[in-house]
C-alpha cells in the first residue's frame, strides 16, 4: 500500500516563533485579566445596590462595602465590608451578612445575565478604622 505524501508545508503553515506564541499568550492574559476586572466592578457594584434591601435585623451600623477579590477562575469571591458601630454591631452584622448569601446569590443570578454566580464570602475590611486612627494622631 502506498504512503501518502506529506502535504506540502507553506511559510504559513510554520510554526510560531517563541516571541510570537509569547506575544499571543500576553495578550491573551490581557483581555483575560481586563474581563476579570469589569466583572469584579460589576458584582461590587451589584451587590452594594442589593445590601440596603436586605431585611435581616441582624444588620446593625452602618455597612459599607470597601471591595472586591474575584478568583482567577471566578468561582469564588471575597467581598471586604466595614461597619461603623460598636463591636456587638460588627459582629451581628457578619452573621447576618453570612445568612443572607443564598439570598444574595440569587438575587445576582436574576439581575445578571451569566451563567454562574461566584461563591460569596464576607470578610470585615478593618482599613477605614485604622485610616481615621492615624487622622486622629496626625
Amino acid at each position: 500500500m502506498p504512503v501518502p505524501s506529506s502535504p506540502s508545508v507553506t511559510p504559513s503553515d510554520s510554526p510560531r516563533s517563541a516571541d510570537e506564541l509569547e506575544s499571543a499568550y500576553a495578550e491573551r492574559y490581557r483581555e483575560l485579566s481586563e474581563a476579570n476586572d469589569r466583572l469584579k466592578e460589576l458584582f461590587l457594584h451589584e451587590i452594594s445596590a442589593l445590601l440596603p434591601t436586605l431585611r435581616d435585623p441582624g444588620l446593625c451600623g452602618i455597612l459599607t462595602v470597601t471591595g472586591l477579590e474575584l478568583a482567577k477562575d471566578q468561582k469564588s469571591a471575597k467581598v471586604f465590608y466595614s461597619v461603623l458601630g460598636t463591636a456587638m454591631d460588627k459582629q451581628s452584622t457578619a452573621a447576618a451578612l453570612e445568612r443572607s448569601v443564598p439570598f444574595i446569590r440569587k438575587m445576582l443570578y436574576s439581575r445578571l445575565d451569566l451563567k454562574f454566580i461566584p461563591r460569596l464570602t464576607f470578610h470585615f475590611d478593618s482599613t477605614p478604622e485604622r485610616a481615621h486612627r492615624i487622622e486622629n494622631i496626625l
